[in-house]
């Protein structure tokens, strides 16, 4: 569920949600099942009505979360790991799996958008900041998640919880392409 890096095959033996930010497909990131005319994303394609219909609100990212106001992105965070869980759910306890590979995409929007609320050391850290208490909920509510994955698990079944890379603090960049984009070109 919301694999990156994925081909959609032909003879997939089982069933395959993509991201399509990085699956071959032309759907972009802002689009849900709901909303896209292409199933590229899905095998078979019938998957992507029934994603739909499990999971409403379900989406592959959240689109723009660099730009948007932070008050939404939390939102939006919490709303993205709900709906993927809740797809997760119907899927794993519907179907027979050998693998079941589920990808959250949520804490890494959550760094970009909130690390100097978790991180006391950040110049920019402020415990009285407005989100400061609702952004000190989001692991937990992942933590949660996991655990409701967990129980849907038999003795026999093996859980990896893994990571693609850290987070740390930062005070500083230059983004080459931001700032051409900005520029005009």
């Amino acid at each position: 569920v919301n694999c990156p890096r994925c081909v959609i095959g032909q003879n997939l033996n089982g069933i395959l949600i993509a991201n399509p930010l990085f699956a071959n497909t032309a759907q972009t990131v802002s689009e849900s099942p709901a909303t896209s005319h292409s199933s590229s994303y899905t095998y078979p394609a019938s998957v992507a009505r029934r994603l739909h219909s499990i999971s409403p609100s379900y989406r592959h990212d959240v689109a723009g979360f660099r730009d948007m106001p932070r008050e939404e992105l939390l939102e939006s965070l919490f709303d993205l790991v709900r709906a993927r869980t809740q797809a997760a759910e119907h899927f794993v306890n519907g179907e027979q799996w050998d693998f079941c590979m589920l990808v959250y995409i949520a804490p890494d929007r959550f760094h970009h958008g909130f690390y100097r609320h978790l991180d006391t050391s950040h110049p920019a850290h402020d415990p009285h900041h407005p989100l400061f208490e609702r952004a000190q909920q989001f692991y937990p509510y992942l933590d949660a998640q996991l655990a409701r994955i967990r129980s849907w698990l038999s003795k026999d079944d093996v859980l990896l919880v893994v990571s693609d890379h850290g987070a740390r603090s930062y005070t500083g960049s230059f983004a080459i392409n931001e700032w051409l984009r900005a520029n005009g070109y």
